[in-house]
């Protein structure tokens, strides 16, 4: 692999790897506090999968998987209707859950473009 294309861990990519672990963290509430997921959660495979994926694979671009991943979680509520969710403190468990993974996607979101944004700019200094 060429120095094109290998970068190092920036902070902000470390970020977005972590924002995915935390959406994981938001399902697996999710799940306790009785939501009804399936016995394998794609969402939990999908937000484990990015975050290692982003956290270990030293491309520059491979950030745009947080990016993408992030906005999934967040705009999905709406079209499988569970946006309802987010003001629905009568089930607290599924309330919280559905916060944290919400505040996960957004991190890994808008820590996906600054890492993008970062390794762009130590691609044209290093």
């Amino acid at each position: 692999m060429g120095s094109a294309t290998a970068v190092n861990q920036t902070g902000a990519r470390a970020i977005a790897a972590g924002g995915m672990v935390v959406a994981a963290i938001g399902i697996v509430v999710q799940i306790l506090g009785g939501a009804g997921y399936p016995t394998v959660p794609p969402g939990l495979i999908i937000a484990l999968a990015v975050g290692a994926i982003v956290w270990f694979v030293p491309w520059r671009w491979i950030s745009v998987l947080a990016i993408l991943a992030g906005v999934f979680f967040v705009v999905g509520l709406f079209p499988s209707g569970t946006a309802g969710q987010l003001s629905d403190v009568d089930h607290l468990g599924i309330f919280v859950g559905t916060w944290v993974m919400v505040f996960g996607g957004v991190a890994s979101a808008v820590y996906g473009a600054i890492a993008m944004r970062e390794e762009k700019s130590s691609d044209a200094t290093g």
